[in-house]
């Protein structure tokens, strides 16, 4: 993979493999003396040099696997902690340019540093904090406002669908024995080459993007609600104002350079999510038994969205069959989107061998406790506000300046920070690529700081303003962005990719081929109902609207 490079230099830090190259303009001098040594990776805090996608080869016991491989002879295999890095492969072909060329390629120490650093329980934590989002899983509730109590099947469907497909990503890690696939896109073009390589590139791009505007959006109307609840609807914040705020704490925390960075707060994340859910559960009973007992009464906004009007906390499906219809198509979607999690091979690139083993630990610790924390919110959110209740649930909640309800949004808001930062990652190191400097020693250096705090800040002023631009009907936005992103990913790839180099029996196969069908078809359903419903309900809605949460209903909107 070097063949057309003058220059390779080889050096160890204190937590892994260094590879750096050396351009052909450059002469072999010039490239001994700008590129890092041993000393010095140690404290690289940037994502990395550009170099080409790479796959890494590991023994899970302390002998040196012999073969070598194009990019470093396996002489240089070295046992650390108990592993092997026996062998580097180039996933990029020959005829690819190297470097920061228009092929996106993987940085070369991010990539090093990060492999195998980490046990399975730093995993769960990484996970938890990308699969169990507020924002995500308080659109529940709304979505069994659409279905009925009958959600609950789709719910658990949903969950079982994703926990195995999952359970196979964590196998396809390392499917063709040694090679650790760190990217999804490196396990696309190992298996379909460079069209599977660009389709998941494309797909995650997407998702990461969507996921983030969604997330955003959901951020603002917590912030907005907070502001209304102690200043009141006329003096509160703009919608605007609270997406801008949301987007000034993702500027400091875009300054985390990778995934394994972030290590540090997403334990607190997940902790986070777990205490929002609490507290979300909580109000949630005091509110219900107070709308039962007639001490409390469940207001809406009415059709110019100027006074509140009182209504009647119902479970029926009230609304017309083709209303009923095309809102259950969108509730699928958004319940089969709290879920989501296209970044099985990035996260799982981070434990160290027995690779497979720690990382199906991992999933199936979050996957079950996702589907005990889902279920609590969903079962009690619909349980206590019925037809009444919000997109998303912590605007249901009352009094709006309660302690628990405050809480919960703001721990929403907390969460989503750092769930958003870590979906960015995906485009992050794209754009490292092109921006950093790939042979400063000191990549922390002034010069690639300000290169990274301006692409940083242009991608989240874009996502800032997309989220400003649409309007705010979030379980219909999410059902979008869910269909464009992350079914492709989730639910139907793994599938096709299992079915493709595992060689599974008839059955089995049948079965894959089944499954990807119906989300195909899922998909299709819910992105009509969710467009359908954007056309016939916000036909009067304008760009850059300044939204009330108050609002956000769920199975009809006044």
């Amino acid at each position: 993979m070097f063949k057309d490079l003058p220059y390779v230099k080889e050096s160890w830090g204190e937590e892994g493999m260094v590879v750096c190259s050396a351009p052909a303009s450059l002469s072999h001098a010039e490239a001994e003396s700008r590129a890092p040594s041993a000393a010095d990776t140690g404290s690289i805090g940037a994502r990395g040099i550009a170099g080409s996608e790479r796959h890494v080869k590991f023994s899970d016991d302390a002998t040196p696997v012999p073969k070598a491989g194009r990019g470093v002879s396996a002489d240089t295999a070295m046992t650390r902690s108990g592993q092997t890095l026996s062998d580097v492969e180039c996933s990029a072909d020959d005829d690819q340019p190297q470097g920061c060329g228009w092929w996106p390629s993987l940085p070369v120490i991010s990539l090093y540093k990060e492999i195998g650093s980490s046990g399975w329980i730093a995993m769960a934590q990484l996970a938890g904090a990308m699969i169990i989002t507020p924002a995500a899983y308080s659109t529940l509730p709304s979505a069994l406002a659409r279905l009925s109590w009958w959600g609950l099947i789709a719910l658990a469907l949903s969950w079982a669908a994703k926990y195995y497909t999952s359970i196979l990503m964590c196998s396809l890690h390392t499917w063709n024995v040694t090679i650790r696939h760190c990217r999804y896109r490196d396990l696309g073009r190992s298996i379909w080459g460079k069209p599977g390589w660009m389709v998941c590139f494309i797909f995650q791009q997407l998702g990461a993007l969507g996921n983030n505007v969604g997330v955003q959006l959901a951020s603002a109307l917590m912030l907005k609600d907070i502001s209304q609840g102690f200043q009141g609807r006329d003096n509160a914040l703009s919608l605007h104002w609270c997406i801008a705020i949301f987007g000034l704490i993702q500027m400091v925390l875009s300054q985390f350079p990778t995934t394994h960075t972030m290590r540090h707060v997403t334990p607190l994340a997940t902790l986070g999510t777990l205490a929002f859910a609490v507290c979300a559960a909580i109000q949630v009973v005091f509110n219900g038994r107070e709308l039962r007992n007639g001490t409390a009464q469940a207001f809406v906004l009415d059709e110019t969205h100027t006074f509140m009007v009182p209504v009647a906390v119902t479970h029926t499906l009230e609304s017309s069959a083709v209303d009923r219809m095309f809102h259950g198509f969108t509730a699928l979607v958004n319940i089969s989107y709290s879920f989501v999690f296209f970044m099985n091979m990035e996260v799982q690139s981070l434990v160290r061998p027995p690779v497979v083993r720690n990382g199906k630990r991992a999933i199936h610790a979050v996957y079950n406790l996702t589907f005990v924390v889902y279920l609590v919110v969903a079962v009690t959110g619909y349980w206590a506000y019925g037809n009444t209740v919000s997109q998303l649930l912590p605007l249901s909640l009352f009094p709006h300046d309660g302690a628990l309800t405050v809480a919960a949004q703001l721990l929403l808001v907390c969460h989503s920070a750092v769930h958003w930062q870590l979906y960015a990652q995906v485009s992050y190191e794209v754009l490292d690529n092109f921006m950093l400097d790939p042979l400063d020693s000191n990549l922390c250096c002034p010069k690639n700081i300000a290169s990274r705090m301006f692409y940083t800040a242009v991608y989240i002023v874009t996502i800032s303003f997309v989220a400003s631009m649409l309007p705010s009907a979030f379980d219909d936005l999410a059902a979008i962005f869910a269909v464009l992103g992350f079914f492709a990913l989730d639910l139907i790839i793994p599938l096709l990719m299992w079915n493709a180099v595992m060689h599974p029996g008839r059955l089995r196969r049948a079965a894959h081929l089944a499954l990807a069908g119906a989300a195909v078809i899922m998909g299709v359903l819910g992105l009509v109902g969710a467009i359908w419903s954007l056309a016939t309900h916000f036909d009067s809605a304008s760009f850059f609207q300044d939204t009330d949460p108050m609002s956000q209903l769920s199975n009809s909107r006044l």
